[in-house]
């Protein structure tokens, strides 16, 4: 039986994780005893997250008047082959040494710096993490955070605020690069942080991902009668066969590169928390913003992290009537906080456009593949999804998907007509 999408999952938790828990809570200076704890899986989380569970769990104590304390907990899945993927790629070590040891010493270094404590303020609270799971303060339950919808995608505006703290983050993490004496004393440090968990060449969840996901877009195109259809089927089909390789181009290092640093990994509206307002007039205002889920750092160009997030979460008409706007506010923000550390920024703007080009193919590509599976998130219950290898899964993700375009013609002609919206996109944007 498929769960019901619109309700919370229980889940048992074991003696062990109980203990667990408390131990975390004793650490943190909070023995009181306690009486009961629930981990539920949120059903407005469900189909947010995948390479990992987001559990939200809940401790009761004796003493009624104490209130209850909330934790956002990333764990493995309960499918063994995803879990054994996910571990393979140390994708729960990363996290963990990522809010344990790295953002500390950032914040340590910008500390050192006039109004600069404070600067990486956009990081949710950890309270644990080891190699089976990241413990996190939950700032849903507990501080009025929500998540955007990943399917209305991001306005102007709150791009702007998401593009200024990734810059933020990124003019601290380049600025550690020459705190620990260059790249390779950095790489060296930390090795953890900066390694490359998904896209690498024996990973077999990643070699065919792209493909398949322009197969899905192609048999989406198939079944629509719109303008241009036919030509966006043929410039895709044509990307087959190449789009690993042009990946992994574009998040290759040299040392002609002028701007390397850690990047967040996945930057799109599944992995940011906004505290959100309205104003006079109604309208939505960003109050605050959290990245979440640091599973997949990598050390490459802030262009990665940049063009993912312009082509995954931010309205393409807005991206496409203010690339420039958008990058220059990225920008700037760069530059001006490497300024706030006594540093001047190595690139220009134009330098910075040139090099957004040269790796715009990794958002392009990943903007089609999300057209291929978004409508279907929800959908898709990577918790107990079957198969014992992973041509299995692929097999099973494709049966779900191909169900899904069936039964929802507008959505698919909606989605289409994305498809060729972008393609002409990208291809104006190469010839600019």
């Amino acid at each position: 039986m498929t769960p019901n999408p619109t309700v919370a999952i229980v889940e048992d938790v074991p003696t062990e994780m109980q203990e667990k828990f408390a131990s975390i809570l004793s650490d943190h200076g909070i023995k009181d005893e306690i009486d009961t704890i629930t981990m539920v899986h949120p059903p407005e989380l469900k189909g947010e997250h995948m390479a990992t569970a987001t559990v939200y769990v809940t401790i009761n104590f004796k003493d009624a008047t104490k209130k209850p304390k909330n934790l956002f907990v990333k764990k493995f899945t309960n499918s063994e082959l995803f879990t054994k993927a996910s571990r393979d790629m140390k994708i729960m070590d990363k996290e963990s040494e990522f809010f344990n040891k790295f953002l500390p010493a950032c914040r340590e270094f910008c500390a050192k710096f006039e109004g600069c404590k404070d600067l990486l303020h956009f990081f949710p609270a950890c309270l644990y993490g080891d190699e089976n799971m990241v413990v996190l303060e939950n700032h849903v339950l507990d501080d009025e955070f929500v998540m955007l919808s990943k399917e209305e995608l991001q306005d102007l505006e709150t791009a702007k605020h998401v593009l200024g703290n990734l810059a933020r983050f990124h003019a601290v993490t380049h600025s550690m690069v020459d705190e620990c004496g260059g790249r390779d004393a950095f790489l060296s440090k930390w090795n953890l942080v900066c390694h490359e968990p998904l896209m690498t060449e024996d990973n077999p969840f990643v070699k065919g991902m792209f493909d398949n996901g322009l197969n899905t877009c192609l048999t989406i195109l198939k079944g629509v009668s719109l303008p241009d259809a036919k030509e966006t089927a043929t410039k895709i089909t044509a990307m087959i066969g190449h789009t690993f390789t042009g990946v992994m181009k574009c998040l290759a290092v040299s040392p002609e590169d002028k701007v390397v640093l850690v990047n967040h990994g996945d930057c799109w509206n599944n992995n940011m928390l906004f505290k959100i307002d309205t104003n006079s007039d109604g309208k939505m205002v960003i109050k605050e913003h959290m990245f979440v889920d640091l599973q997949i750092t990598r050390f490459t160009s802030p262009c990665v992290d940049v063009t993912y997030f312009l082509h995954t979460s931010v309205k393409s008409e807005v991206r496409r009537e203010h690339l420039k706007d958008l990058l220059t506010h990225y920008h700037s923000t760069f530059s001006g906080t490497l300024t706030r550390f006594n540093k001047k920024c190595p690139n220009t703007f134009e330098e910075l456009f040139s090099d957004y080009k040269s790796r715009a193919y990794y958002g392009y590509l990943s903007n089609l593949n999300f057209f291929a599976m978004i409508g279907a998130l929800k959908e898709l219950d990577f918790e107990n999804m079957g198969g014992t290898t992973p041509e299995e899964m692929v097999e099973g993700f494709n049966r779900i998907m191909n169900a899904w375009i069936a039964n929802n013609p507008v959505k698919s002609t909606k989605m289409a007509q994305g498809m060729i919206d972008v393609v002409k996109e990208y291809g104006n944007l190469m010839e600019s």
